[in-house]
């Protein structure tokens, strides 16, 4: 499977016709393991417990993914508020390949499913974690649409058909 790294790496130069720099930052204190949480410290830096980044990177077909869940928090960022919509990418010729009003319906019901899942205590294919706001939900689904791309298609068609146009990939694909 192609790293997906790359891929939310470029989606910048799509969306955006120039490239972004970024920083991926691993920290660690004392020398047990390493301690903290992944967050997006401040837009283009994404700070990682080093030993967050080895586990997530052990498995690349679980669906977890703390690089791929951080990145989808800066481009959720690129609009200026992480609210689950990021701004539309733009397709050849400079065409919106993206539907606001269609990214909120199918996004509202995939949502809306997984917070339903949470709370009676069913586990999906979704992490219960995207259930605590769009935000969450939109770095949530972005892991699993890299690492579980065929799940993801096979059980949330319109979920991954909007991924799909977003990232401008098919990662069922893979």
């Amino acid at each position: 499977m192609p790293s997906a790294a790359p891929v939310v790496a470029s989606h910048y130069r799509a969306l955006y016709g120039r490239p972004r720099i970024g920083f991926l930052y691993f920290f660690c204190f004392g020398r047990g393991p390493c301690f903290g949480l992944a967050r997006v410290a401040t837009l283009g830096c994404v700070a990682a417990p080093a030993q967050d980044y080895l586990e997530s990177a052990a498995r690349s077909d679980d669906g977890r993914n703390v690089v791929i869940h951080e990145f989808a928090h800066q481009l959720d960022q690129e609009n200026g508020v992480a609210n689950g919509a990021p701004p539309p990418s733009l397709g050849v010729g400079g065409t919106a390949r993206h539907s606001a009003q269609r990214w909120s319906q199918v996004f509202h019901v995939a949502y809306a499913q997984l917070q339903a899942q949470a709370h009676t205590g069913v586990q999906g294919l979704l992490s219960h974690y995207g259930a605590q706001d769009p935000a969450e939900f939109f770095a949530v689904v972005s892991e699993t649409f890299f690492e579980q791309g065929a799940a993801l298609l096979a059980q949330y068609p319109a979920l991954y058909a909007e991924l799909a146009g977003f990232y401008q990939v098919d990662s069922a694909a893979w």
